[in-house]
């Protein structure tokens, strides 16, 4: 009974999200009766990261992503990026048995760059690079994102390095 309700606070929670970022003038999201609610979906997916199997794992990383990416990347309204840390770094602090995986070592890398803590970043994201078996198209997240912190610094011939490995 607790898995299946990891699983329903997990799909429910992600679709929530996803409806919620749909333009209100899309009609056909209402005329199907849904309608998107953020602090729904993210409570849900908050609920859903104490399931004891895959799904706890993936509301972790969801959260992450959308605490980490989507919200800077869009400047969401009423967006607080200092609160926003805070949350990414206790669900990070909550997580510290994953601490030397790849995905976890790039958004630690990504919150000390959004912190502008770049050499902090960088040392996470070559962590991240040393890790075996790196899957190609997070090694290329990675090489973008250390790039990107190498050209912040003002380091060119490192961050053209990254970039070209890119092509």
């Amino acid at each position: 009974l607790h898995r299946l309700r990891g699983a329903i606070y997990f799909g429910y929670g992600l679709l929530q999200i996803a409806f919620s970022f749909i333009p209100p003038q899309l009609k056909v999201i209402n005329f199907l009766g849904y309608q998107g609610d953020r602090e729904t979906g993210l409570n849900c997916l908050r609920d859903a990261k104490n399931s004891q199997d895959l799904r706890g794992l993936m509301s972790i990383i969801a959260l992450l992503y959308y605490y980490l990416i989507i919200v800077p990347f869009f400047s969401l309204e009423n967006s607080n990026l200092n609160k926003e840390l805070a949350i990414a770094t206790e669900i990070l602090n909550e997580n510290e048995r994953f601490d030397s995986s790849a995905l976890f070592l790039f958004f630690s890398g990504r919150r000390q760059r959004l912190k502008k803590k770049m050499k902090f970043a960088i040392m996470h994201y070559d962590a991240a690079l040393r890790v075996a078996n790196l899957p190609r198209e997070l090694k290329m997240m990675v090489m973008h994102e250390l790039g990107l912190c190498l050209l912040i610094e003002l380091n060119f011939h490192d961050a053209m390095h990254y970039f070209n490995e890119l092509k």
